[in-house]
């Protein structure tokens, strides 16, 4: 990793603005193999994509899923 992006990182994680989620994400994130994490984010993206366009077309159920384990 770069000097850049590491210090990229390390002001998206300094930010107050940024969410206490996203900043365990990606800590989280950081420790795992990079090509998994990335697999892994790529597929959390389409899953909160498509949620987040059933909300704007009013399709959108706001009580949270169960979530098995």
């Amino acid at each position: 990793m770069t000097e850049q992006k590491r210090s990229e990182i390390e002001k998206l994680l300094g930010d107050p603005a940024t969410s206490f989620w996203l900043k365990a994400a990606l800590r989280a994130a950081l420790t795992r193999d990079p090509i998994d994490a990335e697999r892994d984010a790529g597929t959390l993206y389409l899953v909160l994509r498509c949620r987040a366009e059933q909300a704007l077309k009013g399709d959108f159920v706001t009580a949270r899923p169960r979530l098995g384990r």
